[in-house]
């Protein structure tokens, strides 16, 4: 029972097959009698300087020819090596994997191993693509495209990239990087000499860097936080384990029929959810031959095109009516939303700050595979995916406990978060909130009346009616358009009416999630600058500190208040009111002008309340002209 294709497993069987150990060439035992990784990696690869990897076939040559070299290492002993401690430039995390990877293949646990190479793949990607802006100026966005460059080439030598393309390469390859982090492989598949190669060679890149000196000439790309969208998502979805929860949760995946039993080795101890969930979105939409391993002239079933909206083929994805709407929402935010945590992608790229993935996190994937888990398969073919699972249709086993059934309770209510629809939405409510904060201050400072009362009002009244009017126009709601304490108590229904998104913004509606959601980060950046502005100058005032010119200026900024907020007010509500429409070309079209002038005004609205500036008849002057927009 394997998910690996026939191509992938002819590949594994080149390089696997058993041969006399007196066939191993002499080079190759005196390096590995020596100890010495890198010298066992220079002296068996450096063959490849003159091989061409343009083909099938020519990968599976060069591929035979290395057979004695993948042979000879899975006989290396690292128990009489030596670790990694001559490497001192690495990141400490990169170099704590190798260290712990030495003392992994002292054991030869298989688990241990394939958590290994998820590791160190992981941290050769991201450092290969440090080493390329060496030379190059845009690093590569895949990995087969960095390995093939003439830059890497340049710096790390022919010969070692080559080597790197024979085991990551691409489909052609071994692609143990793909093979790993996309759940195709089980523990026990990898051979332990291809294991063994995959450590050495990056184990050998490693210290020729520290030889040549090329860490000297590398800046490191900042890795990746999530700590503030994992406190996004915790608000809204809190999960905790404790320790009794762990113990029915391993006790429920070796029983449940959900998880393929040559995958049971990574739910116990990582918990991984990827394959899965790839075989259930196979059998949803009767593609059975999508459980397998990709060729070059296949698609990968990755995660975005589990959760996507649409199959290749333009067909709807029918994943989303075997699981419930809102998990699907929870899954999108999870790993593709590109504001959102993206862990698979980012860990496997190494882009992520490890620090950055706490307990929460951890609780989350957690709950998410458990909850994948709980539903019954259901197989709609009679081969690939039934018989790769102990299928039996007529059981199901119930997984119950306080925190399942509290977090499932609350999968119902989920609303994204990371969806760019989502953000605007956020953005905006947080724009409102500072309003109201805003207002609260003001009402604190008292000036006399400078006699432009009447034209602020005027100005607020036409802004709040044109705001009716959208109302009216889009929710058919029928409004007295003048009257400011009828139209807010509409923005704040509207701001708390659910958001129904389930999938990335396709190419239609991606230009006005992009408009929407720029327009509300402006529109909160300018209520910050009012915020902080007021509060600054209302203490100076207090405490006797403004000079003439600046009590003028913040005289006039409260006077203004009225008109700044409704302006700002204004956008939220237009974002409000167009995230919950689709956009045909058609419809984006009519509103392109309009969305661009808003865009403008609020970005005009940020540089006018800056500290530095602090324009407010300027700003007063801009906010008039949304009485015009969306007619």
């Amino acid at each position: 029972m394997t998910f690996l294709s026939n191509a992938v497993v002819h590949l594994f069987h080149v390089i696997s097959t058993k041969r006399d150990v007196e066939s191993i060439t002499e080079t190759t035992s005196l390096a590995c009698l020596k100890n010495n990784l890198s010298l066992f990696v220079k002296t068996n690869c450096v063959c490849l300087m003159q091989t061409e990897l343009n083909s099938p076939d020519d990968f599976i040559a060069a591929l035979i020819q290395l057979k004695p070299a993948f042979e000879s290492i899975s006989q290396f002993d690292f128990a009489s090596g030596k670790p990694c401690k001559g490497i001192k430039n690495l990141r400490a995390d990169v170099l704590q994997t190798l260290n712990n990877g030495w003392e992994v293949f002292v054991t030869e646990d298989a688990l241990q191993i394939v958590v290994t190479l998820l590791q160190i793949t992981s941290h050769l990607e991201r450092t290969l693509g440090d080493v390329f802006l060496v030379k190059g100026k845009v690093c590569p966005f895949l990995l087969r495209d960095l390995l093939a460059s003439p830059e890497l080439s340049e710096i790390c030598l022919p010969w070692r990239m080559k080597m790197m393309q024979l085991l990551l390469g691409g489909p052609f390859s071994l692609n143990l990087r793909n093979l790993l982090w996309h759940g195709f492989v089980a523990p026990e598949e990898i051979s332990i000499g291809c294991a063994k190669m995959m450590f050495a060679c990056v184990y050998d890149l490693y210290c020729y860097l520290e030889e040549t000196n090329i860490y000297d000439r590398i800046r490191l790309r900042p890795l990746v936080k999530i700590n503030t969208s994992t406190n996004i998502i915790n608000k809204l979805f809190p999960v905790k384990l404790i320790e009794e929860d762990i113990t029915q949760i391993k006790a429920y995946f070796e029983t449940s029929l959900y998880i393929a039993k040559v995958m049971l080795p990574y739910f116990l101890h990582s918990v991984s959810c990827y394959e899965n969930k790839k075989c259930q979105f196979a059998s949803c939409n009767n593609m059975p031959e999508r459980v397998m391993t990709a060729q070059s002239t296949e698609f990968y079933t990755t995660m975005d095109e589990i959760l996507a909206e649409h199959l290749p083929s333009g067909k709807e994805n029918q994943l989303k009516h075997f699981f419930d709407k809102q998990f699907m929402v929870l899954l999108t935010d999870i790993f593709n939303q590109p504001e959102g945590l993206r862990l698979r992608d980012r860990l496997s790229h190494g882009e992520l700050d490890t620090d950055d993935v706490t307990q929460y996190v951890a609780d989350l994937i957690i709950f998410v595979v458990t909850y994948a888990s709980h539903r019954p398969l259901k197989f709609n073919d009679d081969g690939l995916c039934k018989e790769r699972f102990d299928f039996c249709p007529n059981s199901c086993i119930c997984y119950n406990s306080s925190w399942y059934s509290n977090a499932s309770l609350k999968i119902s209510n989920y609303e994204s978060v990371f969806h760019p629809l989502a953000v605007a939405k956020r953005l905006s409510n947080e724009c409102l909130d500072l309003c109201d904060q805003f207002q609260t201050l003001v009402e604190t400072v008292k000036f006399e009346d400078d006699g432009n009362s009447a034209s602020c009002n005027e100005t607020c009244d036409r802004v709040y009616e044109n705001c009716a009017r959208l109302f009216e126009s889009h929710f058919h709601e029928e409004l007295n358009t003048c009257d400011v304490c009828d139209v807010l108590p509409r923005i704040k229904a509207v701001r708390r009416k659910k958001l129904e998104t389930l999938h990335r913004s396709d190419s239609k509606s991606l230009e006005a999630s992009a408009f929407l959601r720029q327009i509300a980060k402006n529109s909160l950046n300018a209520a910050q600058n009012l915020l902080s502005s007021t509060r600054s100058r209302a203490e100076d005032l207090r405490a006797k500190r403004l000079r003439s010119r600046q009590r003028q200026n913040f005289q006039k900024l409260i006077a203004c208040y009225p008109v700044i907020t409704s302006g700002l007010k204004f956008h939220c509500c237009a974002v409000f009111i167009f995230i919950h429409h689709r956009f045909d070309a058609e419809r984006l079209a009519a509103l392109r002008r309009d969305f661009k002038t808003l865009l403008r005004i609020s970005e005009k609205l940020v540089t006018f309340t800056s500290a530095d500036v602090n324009k407010w008849d300027d700003a007063v002057s801009l906010i008039s002209q949304l009485s015009q927009l969306f007619r």
